[in-house]
């Protein structure tokens, strides 16, 4: 059986504002997803394919496949970044396979080393809405100009 730890590696491309680059995930908006992993069994990885899967929490599923090349024992592996659009609000879960060109089992792990099944997600993303952030902006906002008018409040008191 070989063993191995995959991380998937997001890059958001979204703007608040329209000008300001946001490391946050939007609905509807494009990011990068690539997949970084590391041979952690101990025996050498003949090379294989590999199906990823992004579940959003509306179920709607996203699916990468590819192939990998050989990898020995330690040694990492990245595949290359792929663009895809967050489709629904709340969560992205990262699950997935790797098949062996010889046939053999592989036991796919989070970045931590705990074995995941092929429905358990070895990654996540959060996504949000534009409302959900310009609304937590006015709420900062107000809640500024409410401690200011307290504070004039005070100071008309003592005039």
């Amino acid at each position: 059986m070989y063993k191995f730890s995959v991380e998937p590696i997001c890059e958001s491309k979204a703007k608040l504002f329209r000008w300001q680059k946001s490391k946050k995930f939007f609905v509807g908006e494009k990011y990068t997803v690539s997949f970084k992993g590391k041979n952690i069994g101990d025996k050498d990885f003949p090379g294989g394919k590999f199906t990823f899967n992004i579940n959003y929490s509306d179920g709607r599923p996203v699916s990468i496949w590819g192939e990998i090349k050989a990898v020995r024992a330690g040694q990492e592996w990245s595949t290359e970044p792929w663009k895809t659009d967050a489709l629904s609000k709340d969560y992205a879960l990262f699950t997935g396979e790797i098949t062996a060109n010889d046939g053999n089992p592989v036991e796919l792990c989070d970045k931590n080393g705990q074995a995941r099944s092929r429905e358990k997600a070895f990654g996540s993303i959060f996504i949000q809405t534009y409302a959900d952030v310009y609304s937590y902006y006015a709420l900062i906002v107000s809640a500024f100009s409410l401690v200011a008018l307290v504070i004039l409040s005070i100071l008309q008191f003592f005039k």
